[in-house]
């Protein structure tokens, strides 16, 4: 049974687990508002797009369904006030607030309201054993 949001207390934060991460993650962005406000734990490695600031990046993982050929990247949108301390693709662990975000997506030019974490402390971490997520 996938973690809910709501047997967190406020106040105290929900830390994504690996094995719901893209399940959480999907319901960040169908439920938007039963996150909105609440602490946030996630761990993922950074990505940035040319049009970030540098205190914005995703932290995300990669999602396998079949085979590695097919991986799509799962994140969630995160501004950071010391972000460009971050390298691309370094491993991080996100613990922040959840808010939105209206988001153009600069391929397919759709735009949309999205979950994003204020982040109040980012750390880098270890790059995990096992990167991808199933």
């Amino acid at each position: 049974v996938m973690p809910s949001i709501e047997d967190t207390a406020p106040g105290e934060v929900f830390e994504v687990d690996l094995a719901f991460y893209a399940a959480v993650i999907q319901d960040m962005r169908e439920n938007l508002e039963r996150y909105e406000g609440r602490l946030v734990s996630i761990d993922g490695f950074i990505f940035r797009h040319d049009n970030f600031s540098p205190e914005q990046f995703l932290v995300g993982r990669l999602l396998v369904d079949c085979c590695v050929m097919d991986a799509l990247y799962t994140s969630i949108f995160t501004v950071y006030e010391d972000g460009e301390a971050f390298k691309q693709d370094s491993w991080v662990r996100v613990t922040g607030r959840v808010a939105s975000v209206f988001y153009e997506d600069p391929w397919t030019g759709d735009s949309y309201t999205a979950p994003k974490l204020e982040a109040v402390e980012v750390r880098q971490i270890e790059k995990p054993l096992v990167q991808y997520i199933y």
